[in-house]
């Protein structure tokens, strides 16, 4: 298995440079002090972290749109205090395991302890799903998508950025292309710069929509991995109330058919997904 990877130089006045030092010297004890008053375990009350990953929120996310609507549906501004922090995948998995305060949005916990090549701790506390996920492998339109892992011998294959997926698949001497984006692998494979790609249905619909012509092939027999996804977080008084805040929040949805509207409305179905569209 292998991997495609100014100043003018004048003085200033003494009282300039003094003001300036002190303002900087008085800067960073006040930032000292709020970090250490943020993280103080002694803390009655806080602002949940949220960490969640550039794929899901950035702006330019091929899902951004989809997340901050559930964001508006389950955690509406003004009714509860959160702190949003979009980081890169990894380091968003990796901050939220060492905040003990946190929570992170979408996750979980079974694929989390496969990026981390452990076991996640059992002590963390997750909402009701609000998705479920099922990872495949697409091939172009028009050919036969793998069915099996030696479907895959000697392929290249698009692959998520740290993803720990094909890593049972080293005997099948794939090249793997990392890349960022559903987008990006969806352009490289209908270009035929790679033979497969991997994604996450029903997410990857959001791209395969704007595809003018068929989309690519899956065998739904061949499946690397079946999950749901849900806010997952460390346990504390403030996490649990924000947990209950927002299974309450999702229970009406189910109920009411946001929740079913919303995902339709961006092409991400809650039904188990199939190879028609």
């Amino acid at each position: 298995m292998s991997e495609d990877h100014s100043t003018d130089g004048g003085t200033l006045p003494l009282r300039t440079t003094v003001n300036k030092l002190l303002y900087l010297f008085f800067g960073n004890l006040l930032s000292i002090a709020f970090t250490i008053g943020l993280y103080a375990d002694n803390s009655d009350s806080h602002i949940v972290r949220i960490y969640t990953p550039e794929s899901s929120f950035s702006d330019s996310s091929d899902h951004s749109s989809y997340y901050k609507d559930l964001l508006d549906l389950i955690m509406p501004s003004g009714m509860i205090a959160y702190e949003l922090q979009i980081t890169p995948h990894m380091r968003s998995a990796h901050l939220f395991n060492a905040d003990p305060r946190s929570c992170r949005l979408p996750s979980n916990l079974r694929t989390l302890s496969k990026h981390f090549g452990r076991p996640v701790p059992e002590k963390f506390i997750k909402s009701r799903a609000f998705s479920h996920n099922q990872v495949v492998v697409f091939s172009a339109p028009g050919t036969i998508p793998p069915a099996t892992p030696e479907d895959m011998a000697g392929k290249r294959i698009a692959a998520p950025t740290g993803s720990r997926y094909l890593q049972p698949f080293k005997e099948q001497s794939l090249t793997i292309v990392h890349t960022d984006t559903d987008l990006q692998r969806t352009e490289i494979l209908m270009a035929g710069r790679v033979d497969l790609m991997l994604a996450s249905l029903p997410s990857v619909k959001t791209i395969f929509r704007k595809l003018n012509g068929p989309w690519p092939v899956y065998d739904p027999t061949f499946l690397l991995e079946s999950y749901t996804l849900y806010l997952a977080c460390h346990p504390t008084p403030q996490t649990r109330e924000l947990i209950k805040f927002v299974n309450q929040r999702l229970a009406a949805a189910e109920k009411n058919g946001k929740l079913r509207q919303l995902s339709e409305r961006h092409g991400r179905s809650l039904d188990v997904p199939n190879t028609k569209h």
